[in-house]
Protein backbone atom coordinates (compact mmCIF):
# COMPACT_ATOMS: atom_id res chain seq x y z
CA UNK A 1 0.00 0.00 0.00
CA UNK A 2 3.10 2.54 0.69
CA UNK A 3 4.33 1.72 -2.42
CA UNK A 4 0.99 2.47 -4.02
CA UNK A 5 0.96 5.74 -2.39
CA UNK A 6 4.15 6.78 -3.16
CA UNK A 7 3.93 6.02 -6.67
CA UNK A 8 0.85 8.39 -6.75
CA UNK A 9 3.03 10.82 -4.97
CA UNK A 10 5.82 10.51 -7.82
CA UNK A 11 2.95 10.84 -10.57
CA UNK A 12 0.96 14.13 -8.88
CA UNK A 13 4.63 16.02 -9.07
CA UNK A 14 5.01 14.90 -12.48
CA UNK A 15 1.96 16.62 -13.73
CA UNK A 16 2.45 19.54 -11.42
CA UNK A 17 6.28 20.25 -12.92
CA UNK A 18 4.74 19.62 -16.25
CA UNK A 19 1.64 22.21 -15.70
CA UNK A 20 4.17 24.61 -14.56
CA UNK A 21 7.11 23.91 -16.94
CA UNK A 22 4.30 24.14 -19.87
CA UNK A 23 1.61 26.66 -18.37
CA UNK A 24 -2.00 26.85 -19.78
CA UNK A 25 -2.59 25.97 -22.97
CA UNK A 26 -3.92 29.19 -24.14
CA UNK A 27 -0.89 31.04 -22.51
CA UNK A 28 0.94 31.65 -26.35
CA UNK A 29 -0.61 33.97 -28.68
CA UNK A 30 -2.19 32.57 -31.80
CA UNK A 31 -0.40 35.14 -34.02
CA UNK A 32 2.96 36.48 -32.81
CA UNK A 33 4.98 37.93 -35.38
CA UNK A 34 8.77 37.59 -35.35
CA UNK A 35 9.18 40.82 -37.40
CA UNK A 36 6.41 42.21 -38.13
CA UNK A 37 5.79 43.86 -41.97
CA UNK A 38 5.15 47.51 -41.98
CA UNK A 39 2.03 47.35 -44.60
CA UNK A 40 0.54 44.23 -43.77
CA UNK A 41 -2.37 43.45 -41.76
CA UNK A 42 -1.59 42.14 -38.03
CA UNK A 43 -3.71 40.27 -36.84
CA UNK A 44 -5.55 39.05 -39.99
CA UNK A 45 -3.63 35.96 -42.44
CA UNK A 46 -3.17 37.14 -45.82
CA UNK A 47 -4.16 34.36 -47.54
CA UNK A 48 -6.52 31.44 -47.15
CA UNK A 49 -3.14 29.41 -47.29
CA UNK A 50 -1.96 31.25 -43.76
CA UNK A 51 -5.45 31.08 -42.81
CA UNK A 52 -5.78 26.98 -43.23
CA UNK A 53 -1.67 27.32 -41.67
CA UNK A 54 -3.37 29.00 -38.57
CA UNK A 55 -6.26 26.78 -38.04
CA UNK A 56 -3.79 23.44 -38.47
CA UNK A 57 -1.21 25.20 -36.20
CA UNK A 58 -4.25 25.71 -33.21
CA UNK A 59 -3.19 23.53 -30.15
CA UNK A 60 -0.01 22.14 -31.72
CA UNK A 61 3.65 22.96 -31.24
CA UNK A 62 4.09 24.25 -34.85
CA UNK A 63 4.87 27.41 -36.53
CA UNK A 64 4.01 29.17 -39.95
CA UNK A 65 4.03 32.69 -41.80
CA UNK A 66 5.24 34.14 -45.16
CA UNK A 67 8.64 35.29 -46.10
CA UNK A 68 8.47 38.48 -48.13
CA UNK A 69 10.61 41.29 -50.16
CA UNK A 70 10.95 44.89 -47.59
CA UNK A 71 10.36 47.29 -50.73
CA UNK A 72 7.44 45.30 -52.38
CA UNK A 73 5.97 42.81 -49.73
CA UNK A 74 6.14 40.17 -52.89
CA UNK A 75 6.48 36.68 -51.56
CA UNK A 76 9.61 35.25 -51.79
CA UNK A 77 9.56 31.68 -53.42
CA UNK A 78 12.54 29.30 -52.45
CA UNK A 79 13.61 30.95 -49.01
CA UNK A 80 14.87 29.05 -46.43
CA UNK A 81 14.23 29.06 -42.82
CA UNK A 82 16.23 26.88 -40.31
CA UNK A 83 16.40 27.18 -36.87
CA UNK A 84 19.23 25.44 -34.41
CA UNK A 85 19.15 24.58 -30.97
CA UNK A 86 21.29 28.25 -29.52
CA UNK A 87 22.74 25.35 -27.18
CA UNK A 88 23.92 22.55 -29.66
CA UNK A 89 21.59 20.50 -28.21
CA UNK A 90 18.30 18.72 -29.98
CA UNK A 91 15.92 20.69 -32.05
CA UNK A 92 17.24 21.21 -35.82
CA UNK A 93 14.56 22.56 -38.64
CA UNK A 94 14.82 23.62 -42.68
CA UNK A 95 11.91 24.29 -44.67
CA UNK A 96 11.90 26.32 -48.33
CA UNK A 97 8.88 28.72 -48.64
CA UNK A 98 6.34 27.84 -51.21
CA UNK A 99 5.68 29.75 -54.38
CA UNK A 100 3.26 31.80 -52.29
CA UNK A 101 6.13 32.67 -50.11
CA UNK A 102 4.46 30.69 -46.98
CA UNK A 103 5.88 28.20 -44.54
CA UNK A 104 5.15 25.76 -41.59
CA UNK A 105 7.05 24.07 -39.21
CA UNK A 106 5.06 21.42 -37.43
CA UNK A 107 5.78 19.79 -34.04
CA UNK A 108 9.10 21.68 -33.23
CA UNK A 109 10.31 21.10 -29.74
CA UNK A 110 9.25 24.50 -27.27
CA UNK A 111 11.06 25.63 -24.03
CA UNK A 112 14.58 25.94 -26.77
CA UNK A 113 16.30 29.13 -27.34
CA UNK A 114 16.80 28.81 -31.54
CA UNK A 115 19.27 30.69 -33.82
CA UNK A 116 16.98 31.61 -36.51
CA UNK A 117 18.27 32.08 -40.51
CA UNK A 118 16.48 33.59 -43.38
CA UNK A 119 17.88 33.42 -46.49
CA UNK A 120 17.24 33.82 -50.06
CA UNK A 121 19.47 34.13 -53.31
CA UNK A 122 20.26 38.18 -53.74
CA UNK A 123 19.04 38.72 -50.32
CA UNK A 124 21.23 39.85 -47.25
CA UNK A 125 20.11 37.17 -44.50
CA UNK A 126 18.31 37.95 -41.41
CA UNK A 127 19.74 36.37 -37.96
CA UNK A 128 17.40 36.33 -34.66
CA UNK A 129 17.43 34.09 -31.90
CA UNK A 130 13.99 33.75 -29.41
CA UNK A 131 12.78 31.09 -27.91
CA UNK A 132 10.30 30.84 -30.01
CA UNK A 133 6.31 29.66 -29.42
CA UNK A 134 4.02 28.47 -31.39
CA UNK A 135 2.09 30.68 -33.78
CA UNK A 136 2.65 33.09 -37.04
CA UNK A 137 6.45 34.28 -37.58
CA UNK A 138 6.74 36.67 -40.63
CA UNK A 139 9.88 37.61 -42.09
CA UNK A 140 10.79 40.59 -44.88
CA UNK A 141 14.26 40.10 -46.67
CA UNK A 142 16.30 43.19 -48.00
CA UNK A 143 17.98 42.89 -51.54
CA UNK A 144 21.89 42.35 -50.75
CA UNK A 145 24.56 44.81 -51.69
CA UNK A 146 27.82 43.92 -53.39
CA UNK A 147 31.00 45.01 -53.64
CA UNK A 148 33.78 43.34 -56.24
CA UNK A 149 36.54 44.58 -57.85
CA UNK A 150 39.72 43.06 -59.62
CA UNK A 151 43.31 43.85 -58.07
CA UNK A 152 46.35 44.62 -59.98
CA UNK A 153 50.05 45.59 -59.25
CA UNK A 154 51.66 48.67 -60.78
CA UNK A 155 51.86 47.32 -64.33
CA UNK A 156 47.94 46.50 -64.90
CA UNK A 157 47.80 42.72 -64.02
CA UNK A 158 45.67 41.04 -62.00
CA UNK A 159 47.61 40.34 -58.44
CA UNK A 160 46.90 36.77 -56.65
CA UNK A 161 46.90 35.64 -53.27
CA UNK A 162 45.56 39.10 -51.64
CA UNK A 163 44.01 38.94 -48.30
CA UNK A 164 41.05 41.83 -48.83
CA UNK A 165 38.79 42.15 -45.46
CA UNK A 166 35.68 44.25 -45.14
CA UNK A 167 34.12 45.28 -41.93
CA UNK A 168 31.33 47.69 -41.57
CA UNK A 169 32.07 51.75 -40.78
CA UNK A 170 29.89 52.21 -38.36
CA UNK A 171 29.16 48.67 -36.38
CA UNK A 172 32.19 46.86 -35.48
CA UNK A 173 31.95 43.48 -34.36
CA UNK A 174 32.96 43.17 -30.39
CA UNK A 175 34.07 39.93 -29.44
CA UNK A 176 32.84 39.98 -25.81
CA UNK A 177 29.44 41.10 -26.40
CA UNK A 178 29.12 39.19 -29.37
CA UNK A 179 25.17 37.70 -30.13
CA UNK A 180 23.76 36.80 -33.38
CA UNK A 181 22.56 39.78 -34.60
CA UNK A 182 26.35 40.77 -34.70
CA UNK A 183 26.66 38.34 -37.40
CA UNK A 184 26.49 40.59 -40.02
CA UNK A 185 28.90 43.07 -38.82
CA UNK A 186 31.83 40.46 -38.21
CA UNK A 187 35.14 41.39 -40.10
CA UNK A 188 34.60 39.24 -43.84
CA UNK A 189 38.08 37.79 -45.60
CA UNK A 190 38.41 37.03 -49.44
CA UNK A 191 41.76 36.05 -50.95
CA UNK A 192 42.07 36.66 -54.42
CA UNK A 193 42.89 33.96 -57.29
CA UNK A 194 44.85 34.64 -60.15
CA UNK A 195 42.54 36.19 -61.89
CA UNK A 196 42.88 38.88 -59.19
CA UNK A 197 39.21 39.13 -58.53
CA UNK A 198 37.03 39.28 -54.75
CA UNK A 199 33.25 39.67 -54.75
CA UNK A 200 31.45 40.46 -51.18
CA UNK A 201 27.82 39.87 -51.51
CA UNK A 202 24.59 39.58 -49.54
CA UNK A 203 25.90 42.54 -47.50
CA UNK A 204 23.17 45.40 -45.78
CA UNK A 205 23.05 48.68 -47.16
CA UNK A 206 25.98 50.97 -45.21
CA UNK A 207 29.73 52.33 -45.58
CA UNK A 208 32.43 50.19 -45.88
CA UNK A 209 36.02 50.08 -44.98
CA UNK A 210 37.85 47.15 -47.68
CA UNK A 211 41.66 46.69 -46.68
CA UNK A 212 44.05 44.70 -49.43
CA UNK A 213 47.32 43.13 -47.86
CA UNK A 214 50.25 41.40 -48.96
CA UNK A 215 53.17 40.33 -47.51
CA UNK A 216 55.96 42.83 -49.61
CA UNK A 217 52.89 44.98 -51.08
CA UNK A 218 52.21 48.26 -49.44
CA UNK A 219 48.46 47.88 -48.03
CA UNK A 220 45.78 49.35 -49.30
CA UNK A 221 42.47 50.99 -47.02
CA UNK A 222 39.17 52.21 -49.03
CA UNK A 223 36.03 53.42 -47.52
CA UNK A 224 33.10 52.80 -49.77
CA UNK A 225 29.54 52.81 -49.51
CA UNK A 226 27.30 49.91 -50.89
CA UNK A 227 23.44 50.34 -52.11
CA UNK A 228 20.74 47.57 -51.91
CA UNK A 229 20.25 46.36 -55.30
CA UNK A 230 23.33 47.95 -56.50
CA UNK A 231 26.90 46.36 -57.41
CA UNK A 232 29.72 48.59 -55.77
CA UNK A 233 33.28 48.16 -58.67
CA UNK A 234 36.16 48.79 -56.46
CA UNK A 235 39.13 48.47 -58.56
CA UNK A 236 42.52 48.24 -56.59
CA UNK A 237 46.24 48.41 -58.10
CA UNK A 238 48.75 48.11 -55.28
CA UNK A 239 52.66 48.65 -55.54
CA UNK A 240 55.46 46.77 -53.72
CA UNK A 241 57.17 47.87 -50.51
CA UNK A 242 60.51 50.11 -52.08
CA UNK A 243 62.55 52.34 -49.51
CA UNK A 244 63.81 55.96 -50.97
CA UNK A 245 67.42 56.84 -49.32
CA UNK A 246 69.71 60.03 -49.91
CA UNK A 247 71.66 62.91 -47.87
CA UNK A 248 69.97 66.18 -46.87
CA UNK A 249 72.74 69.27 -46.63
CA UNK A 250 72.86 72.53 -45.81
CA UNK A 251 72.98 74.54 -48.58
CA UNK A 252 76.85 76.25 -49.60
CA UNK A 253 78.09 74.55 -46.78
CA UNK A 254 78.12 70.43 -47.23
CA UNK A 255 77.27 69.43 -43.79
CA UNK A 256 74.30 66.80 -43.15
CA UNK A 257 71.16 68.36 -41.94
CA UNK A 258 70.12 66.98 -38.57
CA UNK A 259 66.62 66.36 -36.81
CA UNK A 260 64.67 67.02 -40.47
CA UNK A 261 61.02 65.57 -40.98
CA UNK A 262 60.71 63.93 -44.71
CA UNK A 263 56.99 63.66 -45.82
CA UNK A 264 56.84 61.93 -48.24
CA UNK A 265 53.34 61.53 -50.21
CA UNK A 266 52.02 60.08 -53.26
CA UNK A 267 48.51 58.79 -54.17
CA UNK A 268 47.71 55.75 -56.32
CA UNK A 269 45.60 55.95 -59.84
CA UNK A 270 43.00 53.30 -58.22
CA UNK A 271 40.09 54.45 -55.70
CA UNK A 272 41.68 57.31 -54.91
CA UNK A 273 43.89 55.90 -51.90
CA UNK A 274 45.99 58.20 -50.40
CA UNK A 275 49.61 57.71 -48.82
CA UNK A 276 51.41 59.55 -46.63
CA UNK A 277 55.02 58.82 -45.19
CA UNK A 278 56.81 60.92 -42.41
CA UNK A 279 60.41 60.10 -41.14
CA UNK A 280 62.36 61.97 -38.99
CA UNK A 281 66.44 61.79 -39.80
CA UNK A 282 69.67 62.86 -38.24
CA UNK A 283 72.22 64.43 -40.37
CA UNK A 284 76.26 63.86 -40.04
Amino acid sequence: MRKDNRHISVLIILWLALVFLCGPADSAPNDFYFFRPANSEMNTPTSAELLKLAKETLNRDAIYGRVTDAQTKQPIPGAVIELKNANFGLGYYRVAANKNGTYHIPDFIRHVRYKIEVSAPEYVNAFHVYEIRPGRYDFELTKESVISGIVSNSANKPLADVEVKLESVYRRYDRSDANEEDVRHRPIFLTTGRDGKYRFGKLPEGEYLVTFQKTGWITETARVRAVSTSLTDLPMQMFLNTSVSGRILIQDLDIGAANIDVVIEGRSRAAGVQHRRQLSIGGH
